[in-house]
């Protein structure tokens, strides 16, 4: 988060370093669209767009990666739960 607020903040005309933070946050939350969304002509350079967009997917991948480490551990745990139940009555005579 600091080295994207660096990189907003010395490459965007007109912004300060609380919306250089703000954006950097909304870039990893995966908002690339709320940032630079629209049809109007930015005034970044290519390569921050290119590097937000980076930033963007980063995150997504780290998030959809904890979900499934998360899914994993509640699926193995319902399936561990069903296999220590016995099937048939052990009956001993």
């Amino acid at each position: 988060m600091i080295t994207s607020s660096v990189v907003l903040y010395l490459n965007v005309p007109n912004i300060s370093w609380q919306k250089a933070i703000s954006t950097s946050m909304i870039l990893l939350l995966g908002g690339y669209g709320d940032v630079f969304g629209g049809l109007q002509e930015d005034l970044v350079p290519l390569w921050v767009s290119i590097f937000s967009l980076s930033i963007t997917l980063i995150s997504l991948l780290f998030l959809l990666g904890v979900v499934g480490l998360i899914a994993d551990s509640i699926l193995s745990s319902k399936f561990a739960f069903l296999s220590d139940r016995y099937l048939f009555p052990s009956v001993i005579i």
